[in-house]
């Protein structure tokens, strides 16, 4: 009965002690690579040079502006929908339910202005 439980303890240490390794190895261990050949390998224009040289290329470019008065592009329709304003949410979403009577908002609300209106009843009105 001891040999048995001796022969688990052992695997058990050997099965950690392994999985140990392993981790340390993937997690803590420094990369093959040597960091100067990666430096060499890649551009070394990290000043700046491919965004001028790109900003360059891009002035280059010429568009034909007879395109814009052809008629197959004043036949093209437009088929986008317009946005309408929907109701919003919630002032807090993250605040519980039943605590939306608390919130204040941030920015002033403006009132709309009174207007007075003159008429045989009434001297001023308020709406």
């Amino acid at each position: 009965m001891g040999s048995s439980l001796l022969k688990k303890l052992i695997m058990s240490l050997i099965i950690v002690g392994g999985l140990g390794f392993i981790a340390y190895s993937i997690f803590f261990m420094a990369p093959s690579a040597d960091v100067s050949s990666v430096a060499s390998s890649t551009d070394s224009t990290g000043d700046g040079n491919d965004i001028v040289s790109l900003a360059q290329k891009l002035q280059n470019v010429k568009i034909d502006q007879t395109l814009f008065s052809s008629n197959i592009f004043k036949s093209l329709k437009d088929y986008s929908a317009p946005v309408t304003p929907e109701p919003q949410g919630r002032p807090n979403p993250f605040a519980s339910i039943g605590n939306d009577a608390n919130f204040v908002p941030s920015t002033p609300v403006t009132k709309p202005a009174t207007t007075t209106q003159k008429s045989a009843g009434a001297t001023s009105g308020v709406f």
